[in-house]
């Protein structure tokens, strides 16, 4: 029997570079942090690569990075989290909150409301709802959208509306 030994260079190298350049052009703090919480790296890990799945784009392509709009807790101190996806063949690329009624399987594809925030725009679970959202924009808005903490205040459809009648 012959021993084979495995090392980090072998035929991955380019590959893990370039998944680690993505992590760092998105977050460097974060990247360079991760293992302080191995546990929030590890759901962003499995998320991204879900997503990766399922939009059909290379692992490497998706990044996750810390939501500056939307914070979670008893007091709103952790970060939500927004992944973003480079489509290498079309150059285009897409942000996305986790769908928090799709259990890891499904996200809100983030796109410009008329106060100029990213906001929810579509249900997305395989790459055809996102072809659909793409060829069809803003036709099956999520309710996630109505209230969501991106929106600047006085956008109709923000929380702390303050347009007057």
């Amino acid at each position: 029997m012959t021993s084979r030994t495995a090392t980090a260079t072998t035929c991955s190298e380019p590959l893990t570079d370039r998944a680690a350049d993505t992590y760092r052009a998105a977050d460097s703090d974060g990247f360079a942090t991760r293992h302080a919480n191995w546990v929030r790296w590890t759901r962003r890990a499995a998320t991204a690569h879900n997503l990766a799945i399922a939009l059909g784009v290379p692992p490497e392509h998706v990044a996750a990075t810390d939501d500056p709009d939307r914070t979670y807790g008893i007091h709103g101190q952790y970060p939500g989290d927004r992944y973003r996806v480079h489509d290498p063949a079309s150059g285009q690329t897409w942000d996305f909150l986790p769908d928090p009624t799709a259990h890891g399987h499904g996200w809100l594809l983030l796109g410009a409301c008329a106060c100029e925030a990213l906001v929810p725009v579509a249900r997305v679970a395989a790459l055809a709802d996102l072809g659909t959202e793409l060829a069809n924009p803003l036709e099956n808005i999520p309710p996630e959208c109505d209230g969501d903490p991106a929106h600047q205040t006085g956008c109709p459809y923000s929380r702390l509306n303050t347009v007057e009648e």
